[in-house]
């Protein structure tokens, strides 16, 4: 799906063009803890509480639940449950 117009496309291009690889990279980090913590607001919406393994494994699954075989995601998850860090 594309809902950009061919001009804004074209701006946006330009506008990446001139900013430098450690902006990018920060840009990307700024995107990705910003969805993350979204996915985080609605899976906390829909467990009801807040529990920091399971959340582990909710996240895990939104972001990245399509990649692997479902072997690979209960093998991956298994790996998870053994840290305690918070997410």
């Amino acid at each position: 799906m594309n809902d950009t117009s061919p001009e804004i496309e074209t701006l946006w291009l330009d506008m990446w063009k001139k900013t430098t690889p450690a902006q990018r990279v920060r840009m990307g980090s700024n995107m990705f803890s910003a969805a993350k913590e979204l996915a985080m607001a609605g899976i906390r919406k829909e467990m009801g509480y807040d529990d920091s393994k399971e959340m582990r494994r909710r996240l895990f699954i939104r972001f990245y639940g399509t990649d692997f075989t479902p072997e690979e995601t209960e093998r991956i998850l298994s790996h998870l449950d053994k840290f305690s860090p918070a997410c």
